[in-house]
């Protein structure tokens, strides 16, 4: 990379939206659980599109990642894609969710084929949902699969948190990812209680810490 593309790159005016308040899943420590464990109600609303127009009018980078939402729930995601499209914007999706056919999916690509996806999949197809909580994982492995045939970005993501469950598959991970041309990211977490369940047992795949999570 030259220092020209660089510099254009790293000058880029970015933002990260959370768009809506919905999800799917049920992750044990997702910032949703800290809410729904105590009867209340995730806060939040879909963001309109009069808002997101004005939004993005001032920056040229959109990062669509929750902190307590997929952004695939928004009922105008699809609409926010092709404006984006049209605009010559780049972004980047982050979702974990795979409640929706997978024809929407396909469309969601064609729609803006330079945007990055990144999928949360922790572990195999067999495995992902014992953390990601609802997620049909098989379904939304074969999704990740599919986007590196249809997004002209070549830029697909694969989310990888590191738990006891699926420590062991990484290598297989490494060698699927290559041979897809994903980008994969292995995550190391900290939000384990002492006894907890998902917590890897190498000590090397977690981040050790005296804060809790909630």
């Amino acid at each position: 990379m030259n220092n020209t593309v660089l510099h254009n790159v790293l000058s880029r005016r970015k933002i990260n939206l959370d768009i809506t308040h919905r999800c799917t899943l049920l992750c044990p420590t997702c910032m949703r659980q800290s809410y729904t464990d105590k009867g209340l109600k995730v806060p939040g609303e879909d963001m309109s599109l009069s808002q997101f127009e004005k939004i993005i009018n001032h920056f040229d980078e959109v990062l669509f990642c929750g902190q307590a939402s997929d952004p695939i729930f928004h009922p105008e995601f699809m609409t926010f894609l092709k404006i984006l499209n049209d605009k010559g914007k780049y972004c980047q999706i982050h979702t974990a969710a795979s409640h929706k056919p997978e024809e929407w999916y396909m469309k969601a690509f064609e729609t803006h084929p330079w945007a990055e996806w990144r999928f949360g999949i922790d572990g195999g197809p067999e495995t992902s949902n014992i953390y990601r909580i609802n997620q049909d994982s098989k379904k939304l492995f074969n999704i990740m699969l599919k986007s590196t045939k249809i997004l002209k970005s070549k830029r697909t993501h694969w989310s990888y948190i590191i738990f006891s469950y699926n420590e062991d598959y990484i290598e297989t991970a490494k060698k699927i990812a290559k041979e897809n041309n994903i980008i994969l990211h292995i995550i190391k977490s900290s939000r384990f209680d002492k006894n907890d369940f998902y917590k890897p047992k190498n000590k090397n795949n977690y981040i050790e810490s005296v804060m809790k999570y909630r």
